[in-house]
């Protein structure tokens, strides 16, 4: 098997749950998400897989929260499943179809994060970016715009330039200025 991309990322940002009482919510295993795939009749980005088998879900320092399949036991959030189900039960089709530029890209949207204020992180499963390693255009839909917004081409990208680097800072500019929004770690998911 392959070395798994994002261990050097493990070792420099990710963050285990250490409070007493938590429990971390384990990665799922690739026979999970392959199954997952093969119900759910979508192929997920590889470097998306090698992430969250690796880390499992989580957030990026509460800017924003990554899903995975099978996790349900972390919260609505956390579970792949869940999220996007939320996702396209808050964008309903004939609300889109009035009030959004490009209701078709939210329609085909696969939510797999949400940010701290509610703004939903997707791919746009239609437009392949890469065949190998399978990757998809990530999208941006904020809670208050007529538009999706193409954020990044590929899953690692996304993590790079949002979670890593200081694009998120265009969600909130106030928070330049917060010492603990500039400390940028993946912190695991828990549950009680």
């Amino acid at each position: 098997m392959a070395t798994n991309p994002w261990k050097s990322f493990k070792s420099r940002y990710f963050e285990p749950v250490t409070a007493e009482g938590l429990r971390q919510v384990d990665p799922p295993r690739r026979a999970t998400v392959r199954r997952w795939e093969k119900a759910n009749d979508l192929a997920l980005p590889d470097r998306f897989v090698d992430f969250i088998c690796l880390l499992g879900p989580g957030d990026f320092t509460g800017t924003f929260t990554i899903a995975a399949p099978d996790s349900a036991n972390a919260g609505p959030r956390c579970d792949l499943t869940t999220l996007n189900s939320d996702f396209h039960r808050y964008n309903p089709e004939s609300q889109l179809r009035e009030y959004h530029r490009d209701p078709e890209s939210v329609l085909r949207m696969f939510a797999f994060g949400v940010t701290f204020r509610g703004d939903f992180v997707g791919w746009d499963t239609r437009h392949v970016t890469s065949s190998r390693p399978r990757e998809y255009r990530v999208l941006l839909l904020s809670r208050a715009a007529e538009e999706t917004d193409v954020i990044a081409e590929t899953f690692e990208e996304f993590v790079n330039d949002w979670c890593l680097g200081n694009k998120y800072l265009r969600l909130s500019p106030e928070e330049q200025e917060d010492p603990e929004w500039a400390k940028r770690v993946y912190k695991a998911a828990y549950y009680l």
